[in-house]
């Protein structure tokens, strides 16, 4: 009886997660939308990932505070909420009203997903703007990730591998992927500098 338990709880859980992960592919497929909204009223350009200009700010703000994507406005040290949050991510803490990681660092930022650092400017590394549809190749390089650290995503340790050791990810032709956590190489230049092996060229094209 002990065994049919214990492989019932199994099932369960696996039952539950498979239910979590398929809400954040919601979730992504809802950011697919606005972010295509977002270009065509904007000369096909995607919102930078930071931008420090008026009117600006980090890329789900953008999103947000336009009317591209409906839920409250995420703050700087706010708890994700409505389609920026993932229903399996649960690692962090409150304290002193701030959202607290596992490193004890506030990165929450409002939400649960990144932009691909190397596919829209902000300002840091070898990013550039960028317009959605002169993304080469679309279906291969992808625009936004699961992710517990930072908003923006240029190295998978940035990346949250927590629907059973994998990502859910969006593509630049809309279409959202779950990728195991080996299936996700490091970008070239993370690669180069520390020696980190394989090298994926789904990161930029240039």
């Amino acid at each position: 009886m002990s065994v049919l338990f214990s492989l019932l709880a199994t099932a369960l859980k696996s039952a539950r997660e498979k239910a979590r992960s398929i809400q954040c592919m919601n979730n992504l497929r809802q950011i697919s939308l606005a972010l295509a909204t977002c270009a065509n009223e904007n000369d096909g350009w995607l919102p930078l990932n930071c931008s420090t200009n008026p009117g600006g700010g980090l890329w789900h703000q953008v999103l947000v505070r336009r009317g591209y994507l409906n839920g409250p406005y995420p703050d700087w040290k706010t708890f994700p909420k409505a389609t920026l949050r993932c229903p399996s991510e649960n690692r962090y803490s409150e304290s002193g009203g701030e959202w607290i990681g596992p490193d004890g660092v506030n990165w929450y930022n409002g939400t649960d997903y990144c932009l691909n650092y190397w596919i829209t400017q902000d300002g840091f590394f070898d990013s550039r703007p960028c317009k959605l549809f002169d993304i080469p190749a679309p279906a291969k390089y992808f625009l936004v990730a699961d992710k517990y650290v930072f908003w923006g995503m240029s190295v998978p340790t940035q990346m949250a591998f927590r629907h059973s050791g994998g990502a859910n990810m969006l593509f630049g032709d809309g279409h959202v992927e779950w990728l195991e956590k080996r299936a996700v190489g490091y970008c070239p230049t993370y690669s180069a500098a520390s020696g980190l092996t394989p090298v994926d060229d789904r990161w930029k094209w240039w």
